[in-house]
């Protein structure tokens, strides 16, 4: 066994017990119930939801910057009309 052990406090029965380091990281991004030795249900779901809303707003964000970008470009091409435009109005123009 090359895990290291996490110690656990049950938060019911405040009994002591070890898990294997890799199952308490997964459980901790997963937010799955495990069980202490009595029998009692424990989980990380603060952790798990704050993982959650932090990728919700991330993906929110990303939305975001890319209706901007859509947006920038949309004025951008704008601009190069208007600018072909008044370049060729006034090449017209000269005598």
């Amino acid at each position: 066994m090359s895990d290291e052990l996490v110690q656990e406090t049950c938060y019911l029965c405040r009994i002591k017990f070890a898990v294997p380091e890799s199952f308490h990281e997964a459980r901790k991004r997963d937010g799955h119930t495990f069980f202490c030795p009595v029998g009692h249900d424990q989980c990380y779901t603060g952790i798990a939801q704050k993982q959650r809303k932090r990728i919700v707003a991330l993906e929110e964000e990303r939305d975001i910057a890319k209706e901007n970008e859509a947006y920038a470009l949309r004025q951008l091409a704008a601009q190069k009309g208007a600018t072909t435009k008044a370049r060729k109005r006034l090449e017209r123009s000269k005598p």
